[in-house]
């Protein structure tokens, strides 16, 4: 996990609220579900959360410092530190908890409410959206919740598969593992990239150099597996009809290479170099081997090799073998490619 930044969050601790709530949390932080409550968490948007000071500390070594008990030892006890308009957000705070200090925070209380089960032992539903998610993510990492931050991240990448270029840049902008920031830039190869596609709003979280190591990554990518696709010397010897029928006609542009293996050279037959020029189009504009999964590429292959009696036998299983070890081959030189990370 990359370190958390040392922040400064603008908070204000006061003492005893003192006004009616405009909204009022859900359990446990109710302020009468968990009567073990000793702090109250209170949103930009006037809800106060009761938490357990505890708990706080341990998930948060910023709330731990801000209350002043990041270096306390143990079994002493510290007051709650008044900040100088204490007087004043006091008198416009919540219903009287005498005892309960109250923390002022910058978090709507949407984002502080999922924050928080996520520092507890309860059920919290799902993400539906990044829009939901990045929120918390940023007041986890501000906070400095490393625990919280490790479970966020998993649930950022369920995120990848669609928005792999968003995913990218929260990951970045929030020191997450280089695994994670990696993982969404394999996902970036499996959409068509144009810039006009890259105006999202969190392409601002990250810097130019960030955004160019992707584009050179991908780059890569796409070299790799074109150099792959001007030939077949990659394919493992085989007996493959594609490569071995002499009724079928050969394309003049179809290179004679040796396969892997092999002792002798072959030319493949012009129905499947069709086909494998197609191949190499759909890796130039989606460098993954997911792109390969075409039915409609098999269909119309074996519906060429249907004019050749010998061919048209086998086409089908054929072209299943093959395309099955090209994904593998594509993997394999996929593999070698990475992603350079700061």
């Amino acid at each position: 996990m990359s370190r958390l930044s040392p922040v400064s969050p603008t908070t204000t601790v006061v003492g005893a609220a003192t006004s009616p709530l405009f909204g009022s949390p859900r359990p446990p932080f109710d302020g009468h579900s968990d009567p073990s409550a000793d702090l109250i968490l209170r949103s930009n948007d006037d809800v106060g959360f009761h938490v357990r000071r505890s708990v706080l500390e341990l998930a948060s070594p910023t709330i731990a410092d801000l209350l002043g008990t990041g270096n306390r030892q143990p079994g002493e006890r510290t007051a709650p530190t008044v900040s100088p308009g204490a007087s004043a957000s006091a008198s416009a705070s919540a219903h009287a908890t005498p005892g309960i200090a109250t923390v002022k925070l910058q978090e709507k209380s949407s984002v502080l409410d999922r924050l928080l089960r996520m520092c507890y032992p309860v059920a919290h539903r799902p993400f539906v959206s990044l829009d939901e998610l990045q929120p918390v993510i940023h007041a986890a990492h501000k906070y400095r919740m490393q625990g919280v931050m490790e479970d966020l991240e998993a649930r950022l990448l369920e995120f990848a598969d669609m928005y792999p270029l968003r995913v990218y840049a929260i990951a970045i902008r929030y020191e997450m593992q280089d695994e994670t920031v990696r993982t969404a830039a394999r996902h970036f190869l499996a959409h068509p990239w144009k810039p006009s596609a890259d105006l999202i709003p969190e392409i601002e979280l990250i810097n130019a150099g960030a955004y160019v190591r992707l584009l050179v990554f991908r780059s890569e990518c796409v070299q790799t597996l074109q150099e792959m696709c001007t030939s077949l010397e990659w394919l493992p010897h085989s007996t493959y009809t594609f490569m071995e029928c002499e009724e079928c006609e050969r394309d003049e542009d179809a290179p004679r290479c040796r396969l892997r293996h092999g002792n002798r050279t072959q030319q493949p037959v012009r129905w499947f170099w069709h086909l494998y020029v197609r191949l190499a189009e759909r890796l130039k504009e989606c460098p993954v081997s997911d792109g390969l999964s075409d039915p409609a590429l098999i269909g119309d292959a074996v519906r060429a090799a249907s004019r050749c009696e010998g061919c048209s036998e086998v086409a089908f299983d054929q072209l299943l073998s093959f395309m099955s070890q090209m994904k593998t081959e594509v993997d394999c030189r996929l593999a070698k490619c990475k992603l350079a990370i700061l």
